[in-house]
């Protein structure tokens, strides 16, 4: 184990100091050789961040200023192709006005006389107004019925009691029955053949008939239904007849659960109450034979009664309700207190006094009405509904079984109007006005005009309208054109006018006017000129140069891009000026093809009129305008975005310069300060041995 090294104060400090100047000597020398006084954040933390700051930012633009200059390349790529197309255009002006400056015609050939001939257009064919109801859901008239069921009544019966002993050697002692009150006396010895006279000789007060069964037993039945058999408790001679006291009802409607003056009350419709009243009394009825007898009566309906006392009621027509009611249990009958309706248009949505409105054309308002009053013209039904319909004058009107009503004008000039105050759905339709198809309907106005000029004759005038002697049909239209003259006019079902001059003399043109939109005829107002074929045209070779100079507009345009945006062919440029892209322009491109320019190609003949000329330079004007007006647009936008990009890259100077100034070390400066340490690393040498030499000194003196 080494001994303990003991340092002197003096060797201790000298060799810290050393130790300092090493240190200072080393990142002296780094700033020396990096030409940094900051290389790290441990050399100044806020100076190092700022500039890295600093240097991020002028990196970010730095990556912008390449598509800056992209867009730079591209609005030049555009201004350099309106240019030339602008050369184009007033190329194409210089070759119309030549032409304009030749003169028109054709040498030689056949003269042809002018024709016109319509191509596009897309009438439909004349048709009379329709209306089709269609999703109606009325069911079929029918009458109110009232059916009975469930009820369990018992059929008619007269009363009937049987005695239980046997008559057949019976001789009656003195005793008595009493039947219904009357008595009947055997004085005794009768047989059973007396005993039986002497009951029946009493039918004419009691009602009853006395029979003997198989058994020989005594029966008494009353006469009908409504006889009951009492016999009374009084009676002396029960026993040997073998008869009970007490009454043995009759089978009939009093005694299943009807009281006497109790009522089943029917009323049909609008008509009185009809009362049916029940009991024994005068009118009254009492059985199930007597309440179908009464029920026949019942009028304006059928009413009827089975053996089980269900009560059947039908309406005599398809416009009375049905109702039961009175004192009586109705139930008892298989039926309730109540009203039956019938089915008809009452039931299902129409009411009393509403109407049904159909105008055909300028014709008077046709009205139906609905309600139950049929004899003052009145409709409730769907049969009563189909005849007034029937009626209708200027269009065929129905209605089908489901209540769906259609209506077909009598011509193709009359629209058909529904309206009223009922509810049209019910019908299938909707209150509204159909219009026949002609021509009126599909962009023709009253009184327009169609004017056909031929050469210097009078212009002849078509009249639309539906006055007299005006068109409204393509039919009519057909017509009037037939009759012209000096041209043979016609029209096609689609509604492409023909029109061919008479002559073929080229005084003879076709002018086409008027104040109606004669492209819905497939044409456009103007003069069309006789023409001649097999010569030579003087201006076609002018027509060729003309349509040749706008396909080089259009391949001009093509060509007009810079890496892959084309501002004349419609693409959009985006140039974004600052890092975070909230600083941006965007520039609108354009078609600048011939179409684009409102330039079209010409046809052969068409530089023929000077008309037609003068109508191209007009355009070729315009596109001129445009081009104008587009290249300064883009002239401006090319300012702005070379501002920017001058901008941007001042703005990087700015940013690179001030992350230098605080982080670029002064070489002189530093330079000075090695020369200075490296002299102070010496001295501190020095001192170190001089201070280990007088330790050593020290140490030789132990």
């Amino acid at each position: 184990m080494g001994a303990d090294i003991t340092l002197s104060r003096a060797v201790r400090g000298n060799l810290l100091s050393l130790q300092s100047t090493s240190d200072l000597l080393t990142k002296t020398q780094e700033r020396l050789s990096t030409g940094l006084k900051v290389n790290s954040a441990l050399d100044n933390p806020t100076n190092f961040f700022t500039a890295s700051s600093l240097n991020s930012r002028a990196s970010d633009l730095s990556r912008l200023l390449d598509s800056v200059g992209n867009a730079t390349q591209t609005l030049e790529a555009a201004d350099n192709g309106i240019s030339a197309i602008t050369d184009l255009v007033e190329a194409a002006q210089a070759t119309a006005r030549q032409a304009l400056q030749t003169s028109a015609g054709i040498t030689g050939g056949t003269d042809v006389a002018a024709t016109l001939t319509g191509s596009g257009a897309s009438l439909l064919a004349d048709a009379a107004a329709s209306v089709a109801g269609s999703g109606a859901a009325l069911l079929a008239d029918a009458p109110a019925t009232v059916s009975g069921s469930g009820a369990s009544l018992l059929p008619d019966a007269a009363g009937t009691v049987t005695g239980s002993t046997d008559t057949s050697a019976i001789s009656a002692t003195a005793s008595n029955i009493i039947i219904n009150g009357t008595t009947i006396t055997f004085a005794g010895g009768e047989d059973q053949t007396a005993v039986l006279a002497a009951i029946n000789a009493e039918n004419g007060t009691t009602g009853v008939t006395a029979t003997v069964n198989g058994s020989n037993q005594l029966v008494l039945t009353g006469d009908d239904a409504d006889t009951d058999v009492d016999i009374d408790a009084a009676s002396t001679g029960l026993a040997q007849f073998g008869l009970a006291s007490g009454n043995n009802a009759a089978t009939n409607l009093l005694s299943q659960g009807f009281s006497a003056s109790e009522t089943l009350e029917i009323t049909v419709g609008s008509g009185s109450l009809q009362t049916i009243t029940f009991g024994n009394g005068a009118g009254e009825v009492s059985t199930l034979a007597e309440l179908n007898t009464a029920l026949g009566s019942v009028t304006d309906a059928t009413a009827s009664i089975d053996s089980s006392g269900n009560l059947s009621v039908v309406g005599t027509n398809n416009e009375d309700s049905i109702t039961i009611g009175g004192t009586s249990n109705s139930a008892l009958l298989g039926t309730t207190d109540a009203t039956t309706t019938a089915t008809n248009l009452l039931s299902q949505g129409f009411a009393q006094g509403e109407t049904l409105e159909i105008t055909v054309g300028s014709g008077s308002v046709q009205t139906i009405t609905f309600g139950s009053n049929g004899g003052a013209g009145e409709v409730s039904t769907l049969a009563e509904l189909t005849s007034a319909l029937g009626g209708i004058t200027g269009a065929t009107a129905s209605i089908d079984a489901n209540g769906n009503l259609s209506v077909l004008g009598s011509n193709t000039e009359d629209s058909i109007t529904i309206g009223g105050t009922s509810n049209s759905a019910l019908l299938g339709t909707s209150d509204a006005t159909t219009s026949a198809t002609n021509l009126l309907s599909q962009g023709f106005a009253q009184n327009e005009t169609l004017d056909i000029t031929i050469g210097s004759g009078t212009a002849q005038s078509i009249v639309f309208g539906t006055g007299t002697g005006q068109v409204s049909t393509l039919a009519e239209l057909n017509t009037a054109l037939g009759a012209l003259t000096d041209v043979t006019a016609s029209i096609d079902g689609s509604g492409n006018l023909s029109l061919t001059a008479a002559s073929a003399a080229a005084s003879d043109s076709i002018v086409l006017g008027g104040t109606s939109d004669s492209s819905l005829l497939g044409t456009v107002d103007g003069t069309t000129e006789a023409t001649i074929t097999g010569g030579t045209n003087r201006r076609e070779s002018l027509e060729n140069d003309f349509n040749e100079l706008l396909i080089q507009i259009d391949e001009l345009k093509n060509d007009a891009g810079f890496n892959g945006k084309n501002l004349l062919d419609g693409d959009d440029l985006k140039v974004i000026f600052n890092e975070d892209g909230s600083s941006s322009m965007t520039i609108g491109g354009v078609s600048f093809d011939s179409a684009g320019l409102g330039l079209s190609s010409v046809t052969t003949g068409d530089f023929n009129s000077d008309s037609a000329i003068e109508a191209t330079l007009a355009t070729l004007d315009t596109a001129t305008t445009t081009l104008r007006s587009q290249a300064s647009k883009f002239g401006s936008n090319l300012s702005v975005v070379e501002t920017r990009e001058n901008f941007t890259k001042e703005t990087i100077n700015t940013l690179e310069t001030g992350a230098a100034n605080l982080t670029l070390a002064d070489l002189n400066e530093e330079g000075a300060n090695l020369l200075s340490l490296q002299t102070r690393q010496s001295l501190s040498s020095t001192a170190l041995s001089l201070a280990s030499q007088a330790d050593q000194n020290v140490l030789r003196l132990l």
